[in-house]
């Protein structure tokens, strides 16, 4: 058996090892210490960090350089290698009209042509989208007055129609005359729009 100290247990159903709070904490450390959690955790590959910073400087420098030449090359006259090169890089040519630099010479001044980035287009699509849609609200409001309207006139005939043929004498029986300029007023519009 086990002794008291440490609990040992083995489960006879299930074969499996339980191990007590110190021996867990007993493998953890030989497990740290055996280097495997160099191995698991380690940043970078063993010497690579100065090499990944050195890189990164020397990338940076060039970067610096090239920001620098293409600033001396906006400001000064280029042959046309240079401009072409330029207008690799996204800038435009355009020719001054040469008083500044001299008599006879063409100034070429570089500018930024106008990029159409995604999220450019996504803004545009957007606002497109946008404008239809306040198109739509505006029309559907329209339409909904116009229908109000033709309601509220619809309602204010059938008033006016109810009233007129709803009059009685004083027996209860209907006014004719009324009827009868009903069915006049409705055989003359029906003949003056056919």
């Amino acid at each position: 058996m086990a002794s008291q100290g440490a609990k040992f247990s083995v489960s006879p159903s299930k074969g499996a090892f339980v191990a007590g709070k110190m021996e867990l904490c007993f493998f953890v450390l030989l497990w740290i210490t055996s280097g495997l959690l160099e191995l698991f955790f380690r940043p970078v590959k063993a010497g690579q960090g100065f090499a990944d910073r050195r890189k990164k400087k020397v990338m940076y420098e060039y970067r610096k350089l090239l920001n620098k030449e293409r600033k001396k090359k906006g400001g000064t006259t280029t042959t046309g290698s240079a401009g072409s090169a330029g207008e690799e890089e996204g800038y435009s040519e355009q020719k001054g009209d040469g008083n500044t630099q001299g008599k006879g010479q063409e100034q070429k001044r570089f500018k930024k042509k106008p990029t159409v980035t995604a999220f450019s287009k996504q803004q545009q699509e957007f606002k497109k989208k946008q404008a239809e849609k306040e198109q739509r609200i505006k029309e559907a409001e329209q339409r909904k007055e116009d229908r109000i309207k033709a309601a509220a006139k619809h309602n204010k005939e059938r008033w006016k129609r109810h009233v007129q043929l709803g009059k009685v004498n004083k027996k209860g029986q209907p006014v004719m005359a009324n009827r009868i300029e009903f069915l006049l007023n409705k055989i003359q519009k029906e003949a003056s729009s056919s």
